[in-house]
């Protein structure tokens, strides 16, 4: 009709959010709480990964994804912090036992044959991260100590004399 005003195009190709996003939104939550990065979460849903964060422009899509990510990083630091207090567990040893059933058909039963508790000991790798990480703790290098003047001498090249010279000076 005349005198109405054109919507402009806008131009490009029509998105394949709701194509790709919102029909496996379960989907993808569960990669984000399994530990999946961007990458390779893109990758299973045959998209670039510009283009999954270019669908994180969708308010309610990003927070979907912040909240799973949290659950995967709280799994993360629980067993760090289990790692550097140490932990306990139960150890259960099972077999089949070959036993029958009423009409004579030989199947498997699994009986529990022993259950031993484990002490895991502390990890002093894990208390080092923890550490690192909540606590900002950093390696103390010792004053004075210039890493770059310290050399080993060629003992190869040596005479006896200096090498006797050298273990002398430096017992």
């Amino acid at each position: 009709m005349a005198g109405e005003p054109k919507t402009k195009n806008k131009g490009g190709r029509p998105s394949k959010f709701d194509e790709i996003i919102k029909n496996n939104i379960e989907l993808i939550k569960k990669y984000y709480r399994f530990g999946l990065t961007d990458k390779q979460v893109a990758d299973l849903l045959g998209i670039a990964e510009k283009t999954l964060n270019n669908y994180k422009s969708d308010e309610h899509f990003l927070q979907s994804l912040k909240k799973e990510k949290l659950f995967a990083d709280i799994e993360v630091i629980n067993s760090l912090y289990k790692r550097a207090i140490g932990y306990e567990y139960d150890e259960v040893f099972q077999e089949g036992v070959p036993t029958r059933d009423k009409n004579g058909n030989e199947k498997m039963a699994i009986k529990t044959i022993k259950k031993t508790r484990k002490q895991i000991a502390p990890d002093p790798v894990a208390i080092i991260y923890w550490l690192r990480n909540r606590q900002g703790w950093k390696d103390k290098i010792a004053e004075g100590y210039d890493n770059e003047k310290e050399t080993i001498p060629e003992f190869d090249k040596m005479t006896d004399a200096e090498l006797d010279k050298y273990i002398k000076e430096n017992k």
